[in-house]
């Protein structure tokens, strides 16, 4: 169901009173069936949208939708989302520093925040995304396996969800890794036909994005190969003081063995300390050789990712979190 179908049956039911409402507000918000009493100056405030519909001539009282003497001013936007916003503004909800916060929010923040001028929620949602996100490799590995801003729920579909959400928004430097997550962690019929979110709904990445990442995964594979895995594709590879007969069989037995082979998956991010199996059968000094050219491969196939997933360089899209330095420095945003 469509959300402007849910916010037309949601408008056609008897309105409900929220939790959001302050008996001595002065205008009373409509989103789908549910009101929202709050204060005209704190929104007008904040917000230049809400600031300038304030602001046009109001019709005859007589002529006045009110409610307990206030003004009703209608919504198009769904309950739960402005419901995000005012206990954002009024109760100061979700916005503690270090608070991790559920994906509806964060939608609610990105896309009300711009489209009522809300600078200080937009940047607020953006900060939980670069510090989810990081734009260098240390700093990806420094939030690695966990999630440190954002709360997934248990949410098998969060990295697509993330993915169109980034695109809609236009929060580009996010893509990089998201899409390079989508790749590994859908499959091919889910990318071109969507997935199921965790709330039933169908998700379904822009098509961009979709050929992005069925165009991109040839490309990973490939440098990936060339890059954090060269030391075991490389049929030359051997360390000067090799210790034993057995380490070039060792790497194909893990090139068998493992998802690289014979239709690789994508790893080009995999961290050698994480992965026992990289080292297996390998002499200490064909081991130490191989994580020295993994380590140094990794950092190349990081640079390289950006472009081989149909997106600017990193160099670019810093310059997206570069402007959003002008609203509150984070050094963070571009770590």
């Amino acid at each position: 169901m469509s959300s402007e179908t849910q916010s037309n049956l949601g408008d056609s039911i008897n309105p409900v009173q929220s939790d959001v409402w302050y008996d001595d507000g002065n205008v009373v918000l409509q989103a789908q069936n549910t009101h929202f009493k709050v204060y005209r100056g704190v929104l007008a405030q904040i917000s230049s949208v809400f600031k300038d519909m304030f602001s046009f001539p109001q019709p005859p009282s007589a002529e006045m939708e009110l409610i307990d003497g206030c003004p009703v001013v209608h919504l198009s936007d769904r309950a739960e989302d402005v419901r995000y916003l005012l206990q954002a503004i009024f109760q100061r909800e979700y916005v503690a520093d270090g608070e991790k916060i559920p994906f509806a929010v964060l939608s609610a923040f990105l896309s009300l925040g711009g489209k009522y001028e809300i600078s200080k929620l937009r940047v607020e949602a953006m900060k939980k995304l670069y510090r989810e996100f990081p734009i260098t490799l240390a700093g990806t590995d420094s939030v690695c396996r966990k999630w440190v801003a954002i709360s997934p729920g248990g949410n098998r579909s969060m990295f697509m969800e993330l993915a169109i959400l980034a695109r809609k928004e236009g929060v580009f430097s996010v893509l990089p890794y998201l899409l390079y997550q989508c790749c590994r962690s859908y499959s091919v019929t889910s990318i071109l036909e969507g997935a199921v979110g965790k709330d039933g709904r169908k998700l379904l990445l822009s098509h961009q994005d979709q050929l992005a990442c069925l165009v991109g995964h040839r490309r990973l594979c490939e440098v990936q190969a060339k890059t954090t895995f060269m030391w075991a594709y490389d049929k030359d590879f051997i360390s000067a003081t090799c210790a034993s007969s057995d380490c070039h069989h060792a790497r194909q037995q893990f090139l068998l063995s493992s998802n690289l082979s014979p239709v690789p998956a994508i790893a080009g991010l995999s961290r050698w300390q994480d992965n026992p199996s990289f080292s297996e059968g390998l002499c200490e000094s064909c081991a130490m050789k191989a994580v020295v050219q993994h380590n140094v491969g990794r950092a190349i196939f990081w640079q390289k990712l950006p472009v081989l997933l149909g997106l600017p360089s990193w160099t670019e899209l810093k310059k997206e979190r570069e402007a959003v330095r002008v609203y509150v420095f984070d050094p963070r945003f571009i770590r």
